[in-house]
């Protein structure tokens, strides 16, 4: 055989990998497209993250508890101590 045969066969071949690599890159962003438009449709609404809580009074409540201090009270930080 003829080197110059061998590298032609051996192109065909990697020709023949690249489409079926193509082929299989095309189904299966086929399949995530239809798997991403399933899970939208039955996504679940958004709610607050539960973290952050709501008071009594169905008031949002600020992170970290509000960091306010009632009136007359001192906070617990280091200065009082």
């Amino acid at each position: 055989m003829e080197p110059v045969g061998e590298v032609g066969v051996l192109a065909g071949a990697v020709e023949g990998v690249g489409a079926v690599l193509v082929a299989l890159f095309s189904l299966r962003r086929r399949r995530d497209r239809i798997r991403l438009a399933q899970l939208r449709a039955t996504e679940p609404p958004d709610e607050p993250a539960y973290w952050l809580g709501q008071a009594e009074d169905d008031a949002p409540v600020e992170p970290g508890g509000g960091g306010k201090e009632r009136e007359g009270e001192e906070s617990a930080g280091p200065a009082s101590r």
